[in-house]
């Protein structure tokens, strides 16, 4: 099956550098190539994307594959840009794709029938409890006799809700969204996954089973069907349906019927020890030093880098300081752990401070994204990493500095204004900047008026957030209904923008 996997911390996508890291070590035992496969949630996008196009710079042959079997949210019901989430059904494409490597198969052939598979693919998901973070209480509440559709497998708390009802019912609702989202007909072949989310007794897992066999069945062939934990979201209490239709692709079932030294895939051997599979020293640490290279752009004076310096430091204590604040605002529509990703970058730069060349300002921005990279991890840390990136392209001056950010960061992000994300906050302030400065053209301390307007609209836009619906980012997966507050990302924007604007106010000798 798979040759390598990249963690992160707990629900969070791992940074692109240790993605990277693997990619290079896969790469040198494999001669015909990397094949990559990313569930489908933005911070892994975001981080794998970066990695896989780092990887193919530097002359390594590089696929990847995005699964999004997920059809919790579906249709004309789709809110969400971030399209389908990777879940369970992943298992079928890493056992069929390891098949065909064994087989010989290249990696281009390999990368088209894994997506192959993916268009065969639909899974859906509910939960009876949700999970608890270790060292945390559960990531939600729910009532005793409450049932949550379309969990995921990061502690999200379902897409709907309903009360409780049997295990034959339960089935039926879940198999019925299943098979709509397949293309499908009475008579064809198909494998089933029933996946435990954590916690699910095994009688409970049994009896779920054995209705989905009795209930497919009056419609289809199953011919397999797998049982066991695969896939699960820390110690939930639920379970995850995955079909795939295998008509006409009878070798989708001899490849998943191969033999695999992988122990988790239900059915096989325990894995063994044999001379044939030699083990080769292979690199896991991971190089945190930064190499700034030869980049353009603006260089100012000791008096303003002395500036630069006392802004930087700001929006670090500032972030630091709204740590608890974030995470609050994170824990219904994501993993709770924003604001402790941002005092990991904070801290991460004060240490770094006296290193920082704050004369060259594109240095300095290139080493920040590269320390976001490192340090921040998730979806934030891979926004942040290329917005800075784009901050540290070739301008002249600091509007340029900002709408470079901007533009690089959205190249990579499908988030716009009104998905209740943080650009809900960053372009409206970025406008209104931008207005006022050309407004006040002639007035040497037109930029004070500007970064105050700007501060406002970032503090009117991230209020907006309260009435809009998550179109982005694991948000965009949770009930509506249960999202009553702000979005973090936005409230982050507004927090370093005001700590900017007061350091900035603060010293008369800034022109």
């Amino acid at each position: 099956m798979l040759q390598a996997a990249i963690v992160g911390n707990v629900f969070t996508s791992p940074s692109s550098l240790s993605i990277s890291t693997a990619i290079s070590n896969v790469a040198r035992l494999n001669g015909g190539g990397v094949l990559i496969f990313v569930l489908n949630y933005t911070g892994d996008v975001l981080n794998f994307g970066l990695a896989t196009e780092e990887a193919r710079n530097k002359g390594m042959q590089v696929e990847c594959v995005v699964i999004n079997d997920d059809c919790a949210i579906s249709g004309t019901e789709m809110h969400t840009i971030a399209g389908r989430r990777g879940i369970c059904g992943a298992v079928f494409m890493f056992k069929i794709a390891g098949a065909l490597s064994s087989a010989g198969r290249v990696l281009s052939e390999i990368a088209i029938e894994s997506r192959a598979v993916g268009c065969r693919l639909s899974t859906l998901g509910l939960c009876l409890a949700p999970c608890s973070v270790p060292g945390s209480g559960p990531l939600f509440t729910m009532d005793d006799n409450e049932m949550l559709l379309g969990v995921g497998i990061h502690g999200e708390a379902g897409t709907s809700s309903m009360q409780a009802t049997s295990a034959p019912e339960a089935v039926r609702l879940l198999l019925a969204s299943i098979i709509k989202n397949l293309v499908i007909r009475p008579g064809d072949n198909v494998c089933v996954l029933v996946n435990n989310l954590g916690s699910t007794t095994l009688l409970e897992m049994y009896i779920i089973v054995a209705e989905v066999k009795r209930q497919l069945e009056a419609d289809y062939r199953i011919a397999r069907l797998y049982v066991g934990t695969l896939m699960s979201s820390l110690d939930m209490r639920g379970v995850q349906i995955s079909v795939l239709n295998v008509t006409g692709r009878d070798e989708w079932i001899q490849y998943l019927d191969i033999e695999t030294e992988a122990f988790g895939w239900p059915g096989t051997k325990l894995s063994r020890i044999n001379d044939k599979y030699p083990v080769l020293p292979i690199n896991l640490s991971i190089d945190k030093n930064i190499e700034l290279p030869e980049v353009e752009g603006m260089e100012i004076g000791e008096s303003k880098s002395s500036v630069f310096r006392n802004c930087i430091v700001a929006v670090c204590n500032a972030l630091i300081e709204n740590e608890q604040k974030l995470n609050q605002l994170d824990s219904v529509g994501g993993d709770g752990d924003c604001g402790t990703t941002f005092r990991h970058m904070s801290k991460a730069v004060l240490n770094i401070l006296p290193k920082l060349p704050f004369k060259h300002v594109s240095s300095c921005f290139f080493m920040m994204s590269q320390i976001a990279k490192i340090e921040m991890g998730g979806t934030s840390g891979a926004l942040y990493s290329i917005m800075l990136l784009g901050a540290s392209k070739t301008t002249t001056d600091w509007s340029g500095v900002w709408k470079n950010a901007i533009q690089l960061v959205q190249k990579y992000s499908g988030a716009r204004l009104g998905h209740r994300t943080m650009f809900d906050a960053l372009i409206p302030a970025n406008e209104a900047y931008e207005s006022k400065l050309a407004e006040l053209d002639t007035d040497p301390e037109g930029w004070k008026e500007a970064l105050k307007e700007a501060v406002a609209k970032a503090g009117e836009g991230c209020q907006n957030t309260i009435n809009m619906i998550a179109k982005a980012g694991r948000a965009s997966y949770v009930d509506p209904s249960k999202i009553t507050d702000v979005d973090p990302g936005a409230f982050a924007v507004v927090v370093w923008l005001t700590a900017i604007y007061e350091t900035l106010t603060e010293l008369q000798s800034v022109t």
